[in-house]
């Protein structure tokens, strides 16, 4: 049946430790502002912070009803970052 493209909101708080581990806490909201579900993962950076690679260890409705996650990251640095 397929599925249905979103238009959601991400807001978030990333925590990197002196190893390059870290968590992610990640609200998701809808157009209206309405909290859809609250996301937390490992993470971790590599190759100098070029990369990084998450696993979600919660997935949380508004109403406090854990879900069973499958959900995983990998991220690349697209471009330089410019020097200020």
């Amino acid at each position: 049946m397929g599925g249905k493209v979103s238009e959601d909101t991400l807001k978030g708080i990333f925590t990197v430790n002196s190893d390059c581990t870290g968590t992610q806490t990640v609200s998701v909201y809808d157009k209206s502002g309405n909290l859809l579900r609250t996301a937390v993962g490992a993470t971790v950076s590599v190759d100098n912070g070029r990369e990084s690679r998450a696993t979600m260890t919660s997935l949380v409705q508004p109403n406090g009803t854990s879900l069973p996650t499958v959900i995983t990251m990998n991220a690349k640095k697209q471009f330089p970052r410019k020097e200020q």
